[in-house]
């Protein structure tokens, strides 16, 4: 479950992305609202609402859209829904257990995190998908909740260091304690 919820955060972030570099944020958030059917003219008669058949075109664009993207589990779900907003909706509520759950479990792992047999490029990979997984799924980080606790890390580079048998670890340990100062908030790696 935790690749699928991984794969369904950054779905959404796909989706939201295309979404709202076409302005059409305000279709899935239901902020551009459904115009009546029909209007009545100045003479008083009953006509068809131009505006509506311009929202009925886009937002039915976008939920096939959102249809070609969703997985078979989730299709039966969403495929009566009529508007692409209720689709999105039905979606983040079906979604929103194991999402919260998956949020607090990356975040867990990203507070005990261990080098052990990694490369150091690898260890630092790993948090950075974490910490991307956890951005896909709309928690921003602080740069100090990405290092964590800084004596973690410098516990994992004193082994690193300890295994490439160098004498000078308190030397190269005083250079990493300060670590992050200059760093701006948001900036991963």
């Amino acid at each position: 479950m935790s690749s699928q919820c991984s794969l369904l955060l950054i779905w959404r972030s796909q989706v939201l992305n295309v979404i709202r570099a076409n302005s059409f944020e305000g279709y899935l958030d239901g902020t551009v609202r459904r115009p009546p059917r029909q209007i009545t003219s100045e003479t008083g008669t009953v006509i068809p609402n131009p505006l509506f058949s311009t929202w009925m075109l886009i937002d039915q664009n976008l939920a096939a859209a959102l249809f070609t993207t969703i997985s078979a589990p989730l299709l039966p779900y969403v495929l009566n829904l009529d508007s692409c907003s209720e689709i999105w909706q039905t979606i983040g509520k079906r979604l929103q257990a194991s999402n919260r759950s998956r949020i607090l479990q990356l975040k867990n792992d990203l507070n005990y995190i261990s080098m052990a047999n990694k490369t150091m490029q690898q260890y630092l990979t790993e948090i950075k998908m974490k910490v991307d997984t956890l951005t896909a799924g709309g928690r921003t980080l602080d740069s100090e909740d990405v290092i964590i606790e800084e004596t973690n890390l410098e516990n994992e580079v004193a082994r690193a260091l300890h295994s490439a048998q160098l004498s000078e670890a308190s030397v190269a340990l005083t250079a990493t304690s300060s670590r992050g100062s200059s760093r701006q908030p948001n900036q991963v790696f």
